[in-house]
């Protein structure tokens, strides 16, 4: 899930539709019975959420994606991916079986080719946006300087959230368009200290 400050000085609709184009449906490509009768076709299966984060002064023009670092890994529930798919939300008219998104290899073998932060759940990989695949030439990628830092985060602060809940998709079987769903909220609750856990909670109304 992506979290997104608003401030008075920006217009809130122009805001939302690019944090929505840095915002990534994460997937993986498995065979999935569209109903009863059909046989298994490959299709594109939601697993989370991404941020596309621009790297600043990179020579190769890479973004970064980033995203729970469980996404990627998570040895509770065995899961390894080798290979992820990214769809984003000017793509999401296309049907899950017939496009698949951008597909980014992760790890070579016992290698990863992702960082993960040492205290939260949170892991970043640079990629490459090829034109002929993604569809679009330039990508609003959020950029360092607009996250929020440490000390904007306070209590009481008003965010949009933007994400793609995997049981929203489940519900919607192949029908599942992968837009954002975006929620009004507040934050309610953050840590104090790093003794606590690194998690920001968010009510939404």
């Amino acid at each position: 899930i992506s979290i997104s400050l608003l401030h008075a000085a920006e217009k809130e609709p122009s805001i939302i539709e690019k944090r929505m184009e840095a915002t990534v449906c994460i997937g993986t490509v498995q065979n999935v019975k569209l109903n009863s009768s059909a046989d298994p076709v490959k299709s594109f299966v939601p697993c989370g959420t991404g941020l596309l984060v621009g790297i600043p002064d990179d020579p190769q023009k890479r973004v970064c994606l980033v995203t729970a670092k469980h996404v990627f890994e998570d040895p509770t529930k065995n899961w390894h991916p080798t290979i992820i798919n990214l769809r984003f939300t000017w793509n999401q008219h296309l049907p899950l079986e017939k496009y698949h998104g951008l597909a980014i290899k992760i790890r070579q073998g016992s290698r990863t080719n992702w960082i993960s932060h040492p205290k939260s759940d949170l892991a970043a990989i640079p990629m490459f946006m090829p034109t002929s695949i993604i569809g679009k030439r330039t990508v609003s990628a959020v950029t360092p300087s607009q996250l929020a830092p440490p000390e904007h985060l306070v209590v009481g602060q008003p965010v949009t959230v933007l994400g793609f809940p995997v049981a929203v998709g489940g519900s919607l079987g192949s029908s599942f368009m992968t837009l954002p769903l975006a929620r009004r909220g507040i934050i309610s609750w953050q840590p104090t200290s790093d003794d606590m856990p690194h998690v920001i909670l968010v009510d939404t109304m």
